[in-house]
Protein backbone atom coordinates (compact mmCIF):
# COMPACT_ATOMS: atom_id res chain seq x y z
CA UNK A 1 0.00 0.00 0.00
CA UNK A 2 1.13 3.35 -0.92
CA UNK A 3 1.56 6.19 1.96
CA UNK A 4 0.18 9.41 1.09
CA UNK A 5 2.11 12.06 2.74
CA UNK A 6 0.27 15.42 3.24
CA UNK A 7 0.84 18.42 0.45
CA UNK A 8 3.63 20.63 1.75
CA UNK A 9 1.68 23.53 2.03
CA UNK A 10 -0.18 22.21 4.60
CA UNK A 11 2.38 21.51 6.95
CA UNK A 12 3.38 24.78 5.98
CA UNK A 13 -0.05 26.24 7.42
CA UNK A 14 0.25 23.88 10.25
CA UNK A 15 3.88 24.90 11.34
CA UNK A 16 2.49 28.25 10.94
CA UNK A 17 -0.76 27.81 12.96
CA UNK A 18 1.64 26.19 15.90
CA UNK A 19 4.64 28.29 16.36
CA UNK A 20 2.88 31.68 15.44
CA UNK A 21 1.66 32.18 19.19
CA UNK A 22 0.68 35.36 19.87
CA UNK A 23 1.99 37.16 16.67
CA UNK A 24 0.46 39.66 14.24
CA UNK A 25 -0.67 38.79 11.12
CA UNK A 26 -2.49 36.20 8.82
CA UNK A 27 -1.30 33.43 11.30
CA UNK A 28 -1.86 35.24 14.43
CA UNK A 29 -3.24 33.27 17.47
CA UNK A 30 -6.66 34.46 18.19
CA UNK A 31 -6.88 33.17 21.73
CA UNK A 32 -3.73 35.45 22.48
CA UNK A 33 -3.94 37.94 25.18
CA UNK A 34 -2.45 41.66 24.56
CA UNK A 35 -1.52 43.30 27.58
CA UNK A 36 -1.01 46.77 28.18
CA UNK A 37 2.16 47.76 30.36
CA UNK A 38 2.60 50.48 32.60
CA UNK A 39 5.30 51.38 34.94
CA UNK A 40 5.05 53.63 38.02
CA UNK A 41 6.73 55.85 38.19
CA UNK A 42 5.62 57.06 33.95
CA UNK A 43 9.05 58.36 33.07
CA UNK A 44 12.18 57.76 36.18
CA UNK A 45 14.66 60.39 36.89
CA UNK A 46 18.23 59.19 39.20
CA UNK A 47 21.53 60.83 39.61
CA UNK A 48 24.48 58.53 38.02
CA UNK A 49 25.69 56.71 39.97
CA UNK A 50 22.17 56.27 41.74
CA UNK A 51 19.67 52.97 41.97
CA UNK A 52 16.09 53.45 41.82
CA UNK A 53 12.86 51.40 41.48
CA UNK A 54 9.59 50.81 39.32
CA UNK A 55 6.77 49.18 39.86
CA UNK A 56 5.49 47.23 36.55
CA UNK A 57 1.95 46.45 35.85
CA UNK A 58 -0.10 44.54 33.32
CA UNK A 59 -3.82 44.41 32.21
CA UNK A 60 -5.42 42.48 29.71
CA UNK A 61 -8.55 45.67 29.42
CA UNK A 62 -10.70 43.54 31.75
CA UNK A 63 -8.36 42.87 34.41
CA UNK A 64 -4.62 43.73 36.26
CA UNK A 65 -2.57 40.32 36.13
CA UNK A 66 -1.54 39.43 39.31
CA UNK A 67 1.47 36.91 37.58
CA UNK A 68 3.71 37.79 35.34
CA UNK A 69 7.30 37.88 33.89
CA UNK A 70 9.32 40.80 33.54
CA UNK A 71 12.60 41.16 31.00
CA UNK A 72 13.82 44.72 29.94
CA UNK A 73 16.56 45.59 27.44
CA UNK A 74 18.27 48.39 28.36
CA UNK A 75 21.03 51.06 26.75
CA UNK A 76 24.78 51.15 27.62
CA UNK A 77 25.06 53.16 31.09
CA UNK A 78 22.24 51.77 32.73
CA UNK A 79 21.15 48.39 34.23
CA UNK A 80 17.78 46.47 35.11
CA UNK A 81 17.32 44.07 37.89
CA UNK A 82 15.05 42.26 38.93
CA UNK A 83 12.15 39.71 36.26
CA UNK A 84 8.75 40.89 38.77
CA UNK A 85 6.35 44.00 39.29
CA UNK A 86 9.47 45.74 41.00
CA UNK A 87 12.66 46.62 38.84
CA UNK A 88 15.68 48.34 40.11
CA UNK A 89 17.45 50.69 38.04
CA UNK A 90 21.35 51.80 38.26
CA UNK A 91 23.49 53.94 36.27
CA UNK A 92 27.01 54.28 36.92
CA UNK A 93 28.53 57.66 37.84
CA UNK A 94 30.34 57.62 34.41
CA UNK A 95 26.77 57.50 32.72
CA UNK A 96 26.38 60.79 30.97
CA UNK A 97 23.32 62.86 31.44
CA UNK A 98 20.42 62.17 29.57
CA UNK A 99 16.64 60.28 28.33
CA UNK A 100 17.49 56.72 28.03
CA UNK A 101 14.67 54.43 26.86
CA UNK A 102 14.24 50.54 28.94
CA UNK A 103 12.26 48.27 26.73
CA UNK A 104 10.01 46.15 29.37
CA UNK A 105 8.18 43.02 28.44
CA UNK A 106 5.70 41.31 30.15
CA UNK A 107 4.50 38.09 29.09
CA UNK A 108 1.71 35.66 30.59
CA UNK A 109 1.09 32.06 29.61
CA UNK A 110 -1.43 33.25 26.82
CA UNK A 111 0.11 36.67 25.97
CA UNK A 112 2.39 39.39 26.56
CA UNK A 113 2.80 43.14 25.59
CA UNK A 114 5.44 45.88 26.16
CA UNK A 115 5.99 49.73 26.74
CA UNK A 116 9.71 51.53 26.88
CA UNK A 117 10.06 53.29 30.33
CA UNK A 118 11.80 56.56 29.62
CA UNK A 119 15.41 57.10 32.51
CA UNK A 120 16.71 60.92 33.06
CA UNK A 121 19.61 60.40 33.92
CA UNK A 122 20.75 63.69 35.76
CA UNK A 123 24.12 64.88 36.43
CA UNK A 124 26.49 63.72 39.46
CA UNK A 125 27.12 67.02 40.95
CA UNK A 126 30.73 67.88 41.81
CA UNK A 127 31.39 66.99 45.42
CA UNK A 128 32.46 70.23 47.11
CA UNK A 129 32.22 72.22 50.80
CA UNK A 130 30.96 74.59 53.14
CA UNK A 131 33.03 77.08 55.50
CA UNK A 132 31.57 78.76 58.84
CA UNK A 133 33.01 80.62 61.12
CA UNK A 134 32.78 79.61 65.26
CA UNK A 135 31.61 83.14 66.19
CA UNK A 136 30.51 85.62 63.52
CA UNK A 137 30.21 88.89 66.11
CA UNK A 138 32.89 89.32 68.88
CA UNK A 139 33.75 91.74 71.43
CA UNK A 140 37.24 92.27 72.02
CA UNK A 141 39.00 94.87 74.43
CA UNK A 142 41.93 97.04 73.20
CA UNK A 143 45.53 95.30 73.97
CA UNK A 144 44.10 92.01 73.91
CA UNK A 145 43.11 89.24 71.27
CA UNK A 146 40.88 87.09 69.90
CA UNK A 147 40.88 83.52 67.61
CA UNK A 148 38.07 82.87 65.57
CA UNK A 149 38.38 79.26 63.75
CA UNK A 150 36.78 78.38 60.58
CA UNK A 151 35.01 75.40 60.10
CA UNK A 152 35.12 73.40 57.25
CA UNK A 153 32.43 70.50 56.20
CA UNK A 154 33.50 68.44 53.36
CA UNK A 155 30.90 66.47 51.35
CA UNK A 156 31.15 62.83 50.35
CA UNK A 157 33.84 62.17 47.80
CA UNK A 158 35.49 65.63 48.18
CA UNK A 159 38.91 65.45 48.53
CA UNK A 160 40.21 69.01 47.71
CA UNK A 161 42.04 71.37 50.80
CA UNK A 162 40.04 74.20 51.33
CA UNK A 163 42.24 77.18 52.86
CA UNK A 164 41.92 80.84 55.04
CA UNK A 165 43.35 83.10 52.39
CA UNK A 166 43.06 86.63 53.63
CA UNK A 167 41.01 88.77 55.91
CA UNK A 168 39.76 91.85 54.54
CA UNK A 169 38.48 95.12 56.82
CA UNK A 170 40.98 93.76 59.65
CA UNK A 171 43.81 96.30 59.34
CA UNK A 172 43.06 98.38 62.36
CA UNK A 173 42.92 95.22 64.16
CA UNK A 174 46.15 93.19 63.04
CA UNK A 175 44.10 90.44 61.77
CA UNK A 176 46.32 87.84 60.43
CA UNK A 177 45.63 83.91 58.85
CA UNK A 178 47.38 80.98 61.27
CA UNK A 179 46.29 77.83 59.59
CA UNK A 180 42.18 77.92 59.32
CA UNK A 181 42.11 80.35 62.15
CA UNK A 182 41.95 84.18 62.23
CA UNK A 183 44.04 86.30 64.87
CA UNK A 184 42.99 89.55 65.86
CA UNK A 185 45.57 91.61 68.49
CA UNK A 186 44.06 95.27 68.64
CA UNK A 187 46.49 97.57 70.18
CA UNK A 188 46.06 100.04 72.96
CA UNK A 189 45.79 102.60 70.84
CA UNK A 190 43.26 100.98 68.23
CA UNK A 191 40.43 103.42 68.10
CA UNK A 192 37.15 101.50 69.59
CA UNK A 193 34.11 100.67 67.45
CA UNK A 194 32.55 98.33 65.39
CA UNK A 195 34.28 96.93 62.99
CA UNK A 196 33.24 94.67 59.91
CA UNK A 197 35.70 92.25 58.24
CA UNK A 198 35.36 89.55 55.96
CA UNK A 199 37.18 86.04 56.34
CA UNK A 200 37.63 84.31 52.39
CA UNK A 201 38.06 80.59 52.40
CA UNK A 202 38.76 78.80 49.06
CA UNK A 203 40.08 75.67 47.44
CA UNK A 204 41.11 77.19 44.07
CA UNK A 205 37.82 76.54 42.84
CA UNK A 206 34.89 77.61 45.33
CA UNK A 207 35.30 80.68 47.68
CA UNK A 208 33.67 81.90 50.40
CA UNK A 209 33.62 84.57 52.09
CA UNK A 210 32.62 84.63 55.70
CA UNK A 211 31.43 87.89 57.50
CA UNK A 212 33.38 89.13 61.11
CA UNK A 213 31.72 91.82 63.33
CA UNK A 214 34.08 92.98 65.74
CA UNK A 215 33.76 95.36 67.95
CA UNK A 216 36.95 96.82 70.07
CA UNK A 217 36.22 98.39 73.58
CA UNK A 218 38.33 100.00 76.48
CA UNK A 219 39.47 98.04 79.35
CA UNK A 220 37.04 99.65 81.65
CA UNK A 221 34.17 99.29 79.49
CA UNK A 222 34.37 95.37 78.96
CA UNK A 223 31.29 94.05 80.84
Amino acid sequence: MKRRHPPALALALLFGLLTTGCGQGQFANPFAVSLKVTATPATLELVAGEAKTVTVSASDGDATMTSFDVSTAAPKGLSVAGNGPVLTVTSTRETPAGLYPVAVNVTVPNGGGSSVLPVRVLPNPTPTYSAALTQTAATIVQGSDLVVSVIITRQSGYQRTPQVMRVSGGEALNASVQGNSVHLRPTLSTTPGTYALSVEVSDGDVDHHLALTVTVVRPQEKA
